[in-house]
């Protein structure tokens, strides 16, 4: 359809040059009346081989114009054929792209509760540090109550020792006292008996 538009266009163009030189040249030898027709003869004759030189180039032209128009129509062909790949391609990218946007989203999600589990987490671990804190504390002041009770203990069992060290030796004497009473008792009572 491109071929027959461009040759015709081509053929009105070499049309309107030859009436268009025509005009000029006839209005030229209208106005040189008084020119011979050997003159015109011969103008005629350049303005023939000037129409067939104009010819033959426009000829050429249109060859070329013919050849790029070939050209331009295998290129078209070969660029509808890369945008039905192209095309098929952008559909396929879109189509990854709408399933990357969904886990995007599922993936933003589960960050985001893995997130508030985080935070959770961390709000439980300072508790606990505190709980920690706080027992290290008891713990502190429990076992320093326990070493004074320990200290206490060991001064009680210290004077329970000395006590018991001081009521041994009080033991050991009346034993002794004892047995010089009974020694002194049997030393009576043997003194008695004669008299008896």
């Amino acid at each position: 359809m491109v071929n027959p538009l461009v040759y015709e266009i081509s053929s009105l163009i070499v049309v309107s040059g030859v009436f268009a030189i025509t005009y000029l040249r006839f209005r030229k030898s209208h106005l040189q009346r008084e020119e011979t027709l050997l003159q015109r003869e011969e103008t005629l004759l350049d303005q023939q081989k000037q129409l067939t030189q104009e010819k033959g180039n426009l000829t050429e032209k249109l060859d070329h114009l013919d050849s790029i128009n070939q050209e331009l129509t295998d290129k078209n062909e070969h660029l509808q054929e890369n945008y039905g790949y192209i095309k098929e391609k952008v559909t396929v990218l879109e189509s990854n792209i709408s399933q990357l946007h969904g886990e995007k989203n599922s993936l933003s999600k589960i960050l985001k509760q893995e997130q508030d589990k985080f935070i959770i987490s961390e709000q439980k671990n300072q508790s606990l540090y505190g709980e920690k804190e706080q027992l290290q504390l008891t713990y502190k002041k429990e076992l320093t109550q326990v070493y004074q009770q320990l200290e206490i203990v060991k001064k009680e069992q210290k004077k329970t020792h000395s006590q018991l060290q001081e009521a041994t030796q009080n033991n050991g004497s009346l034993n002794q006292e004892l047995k010089i009473v009974i020694a002194k008792r049997e030393e009576l009572e043997s003194s008695l008996s004669p008299e008896m």
